[in-house]
């Protein structure tokens, strides 16, 4: 644990998913990687949610 490296398929799925959905559901993709992984690699790649994006959620949520 903690030493499995990131395989470019899962690398790419994180880049490609972020934008428009949260890690928990990035994680449904990527099964083997626990939610707190996809989010730190997500981080220590720059992808970075913006306000406005997690507003959206939010709002998202609350209609839901």
């Amino acid at each position: 644990m903690g030493n499995h490296h990131w395989s470019v398929q899962e690398i790419h799925i994180v880049q490609k998913c972020f934008h428009v959905m949260p890690d928990f559901e990035i994680s449904r993709f990527i099964p083997e990687r626990s939610i707190l992984a996809i989010s730190q690699k997500r981080r220590n790649m720059g992808l970075k949610y913006t306000q406005e994006w997690m507003n959206e959620q939010v709002r998202k949520q609350i209609i839901s």
